[in-house]
């Protein structure tokens, strides 16, 4: 009978042993604590990135322009020519190529002026710099009139307003 009782008394020390708070039980009840954690914020980062969707905003025109602007505005030996130097005139190339290329609809350049200087004008009727852009063309730059001037020729030149895209 001594054997029996033993045998029940271990098997009762084993089993509450199993239940007490050992190591291997706490670090059993830790992982998986953070599991769960872990399982939650995957699924909190996964509810709000379905519900928020970035907003892309495509700056590639201004910052085209505002390059173009810096080159010319920081290198006034670009201006001892009488024509508008052949570096600048690449550079508008490539920008106006990928400007009217590169986004959905057809666009067409109208008018560019870069520092206060023509660049071309197909606002103005019997415009002398047309915006054709052929990268042999050796373009004459004289200073631009104002802005009113410019407004002018916006509202007379048959296109409407709200069709235009302005990039400054």
């Amino acid at each position: 009978e001594d054997d029996k009782v033993r045998n029940r008394m271990m098997a009762a020390c084993r089993l509450h042993m199993k239940k007490s708070n050992n190591m291997q039980n706490i670090a059993s009840r830790h992982s998986e604590d953070i599991g769960i954690k872990v399982a939650l914020g995957v699924l909190v980062m996964l509810l709000i990135f379905g519900v928020l969707e970035p907003v892309i905003i495509d700056q590639s025109p201004e910052l085209g322009l505002e390059f173009i602007d810096a080159q010319v505005k920081h290198r006034p030996e670009l201006w001892s020519n009488a024509t508008w130097p052949p570096d600048v005139r690449e550079q508008v190339l490539i920008w106006a190529d990928g400007l009217l290329k590169g986004t959905t609809g057809a666009k067409e350049l109208l008018y560019l002026d870069i520092q206060q200087k023509l660049f071309c004008d197909s606002l103005s009727d019997g415009s002398s710099t047309p915006c054709t852009m052929d990268p042999d063309l050796s373009r004459p730059w004289h200073t631009r009139g104002t802005l009113t001037e410019l407004d002018k020729s916006i509202f007379s030149s048959g296109y409407r307003a709200g069709d235009l895209v302005f990039t400054r």
